[in-house]
């Protein structure tokens, strides 16, 4: 069971390294798209879509009535009004 451990910690870092690799590529692949004027690249193995999301800059009144609800939020969680529901998982960090 001790090997578990290891083998664990291992694979979090191939997984890791591959993420990074992937992330290069993925920018790559985007940059391409762009450069080619294609939103949608079709291969045998899957297709890759140029896709847009937006992003909301609010205005200061609106950004005050967030940071009130956060306070309310808070002040019910102090106050045992909410109600926290709990999940397990395993945290694992590397040395």
């Amino acid at each position: 069971m001790e090997n578990i451990y290891k083998e664990y910690a291992e694979a979090k870092q191939a997984i890791k390294d591959l993420e990074a690799k992937a992330d290069l590529m993925k920018k790559a692949i985007l940059h391409d798209l762009e450069e080619r004027g294609v939103k949608c690249e079709k291969k045998e193995f899957g297709s890759f879509s140029l896709v847009s999301k937006k992003s909301w800059k609010y205005t200061p009144a609106v950004e005050k009535l967030n940071e009130d609800l956060k306070m309310l939020q808070f002040e019910e969680q102090e106050k045992g009004i909410a109600k926290a529901s709990e999940s397990h998982y395993l945290m694992f960090k590397e040395n």
